[in-house]
């Protein structure tokens, strides 16, 4: 195979495939050449399904560590519990000109927030839509390999999108913001 115009005596010897071979190997992937005299030379890529990588804003809640991909992050901010307002029996903060809904992280994960006047919310959106995650901490961003969860888990995991392992061990949940 040559994207080469004219083939020479150095276009089309595998130069360029080489380097694809190599880069297929440190990701601990595989390629397979087929090749049909006559019909042609068919590549087969397999790449590993860890190689999802996403940037992710991590939160601490409850002392338990979750992971929001950070496209979905529109902001992050400190506020005083105080600030919470009850609208139509939800949790509300004004920010700015509106009026955005709180979902407590820690209620959902059945988790005790820390104590404090203060907590983090991370405002997350999709289009015009805004929901401010309370949060006890905020962690900082962070590259992570997304490990989809088990089927047998996955249909009762509401909110999870997946998780990834830290370099130390700890395996983290991401979180489905749009399930939220």
């Amino acid at each position: 195979f040559s994207t080469a115009r004219t083939v020479t005596d150095v276009s089309g010897r595998g130069v360029g495939l080489d380097v694809v071979v190599q880069r297929m190997e440190q990701l601990n992937g595989l390629i397979e050449a087929e090749t049909m005299p006559g019909a042609g030379t068919k590549f087969t890529l397999q790449l590993p399904l860890t190689l999802a990588i996403i940037t992710v804003l991590m939160v601490e809640v409850g002392g338990a560590v979750y992971a929001l991909p950070s496209g979905a992050v529109v902001e992050s901010l400190r506020f005083s519990r105080a600030e919470v307002a009850r609208i139509g029996g939800r949790d509300t903060l004004r920010m700015r000109d509106r009026v955005v809904p709180v979902l407590h992280l820690a209620e959902l994960f059945g988790a005790r927030a820390a104590a404090g006047e203060e907590a983090y919310a991370v405002v997350v959106g999709r289009g015009e839509k805004r929901l401010a995650l309370a949060v006890d901490r905020l962690r900082g961003q962070q590259d992570v390999v997304i490990k989809a969860l088990d089927p047998v888990v996955a249909d009762a995991a509401v909110g999870i999108a997946g998780a990834t392992i830290l370099g130390d061990g700890r395996v983290v949940l991401i979180l489905d913001v749009a399930a939220l």
